[in-house]
């Protein structure tokens, strides 16, 4: 079942499909029947991977082969992508960030879209990681506590703001998502 809206595509009649070339992200241009592409048709295009001529050229995707798309929900700013099991072989760390990077690139035509959930069954990819492991600290007695001078007029009444700047900003010429 997939629900999805067509949006306009930022340039025309081509789209941008993200793949890995030699471990980095690299769009592939491929041609759209027309000036509007649904996000489900794209996302399709993500998912089927790299054509034979792509491989034969390097390109690779972390998604993993046999992977389809279940279900689709296109809401105004948010993107939900349910994929089948298939998605799970080999689910690490690196490979999810990798699938969800190759997502984020491939939806960068789309300006409006500022929230990507990848899941399966209907449960966040990232559910499907081990737990972290829980590190116990050291004995006291191995703890060297290095001692630190303050400058005396270093921040002194300066106010400070420090935030994590996820999101997407307008550069002049396209949307970027900060923190990549």
């Amino acid at each position: 079942f997939l629900s999805a809206v067509a949006a306009p595509v930022a340039c025309g009649a081509t789209v941008h499909v993200a793949f890995f070339v030699n471990g980095h992200i690299a769009l592939i241009d491929r041609q759209a029947p027309e000036a509007t592409v649904p996000i489900d048709r794209l996302i399709g295009l993500l998912v089927e991977g790299p054509t034979p001529t792509e491989q034969a050229q390097g390109f690779s995707s972390a998604i993993p082969p046999g992977t389809t798309l279940i279900h689709l929900d296109a809401s105004p700013g948010t993107v939900d992508v349910d994929l089948s099991p298939a998605v799970l072989n080999g689910l690490d760390e690196a490979m999810l960030l990798s699938i969800f990077d190759q997502f984020r690139a491939t939806l960068n035509d789309f300006p409006g879209i500022v929230s990507i959930r990848l899941t399966s069954g209907g449960r966040l990819l990232s559910s499907f990681l081990p737990p972290s492991p829980v590190i116990q600290p050291g004995p006291p007695d191995k703890i060297k506590l290095a001692s630190v001078t303050l400058a005396s007029t270093a921040l002194s009444g300066r106010n400070i703001t420090i935030g994590p700047s996820h999101g997407r900003y307008w550069n002049g010429s396209g949307w970027y998502w900060q923190r990549s």
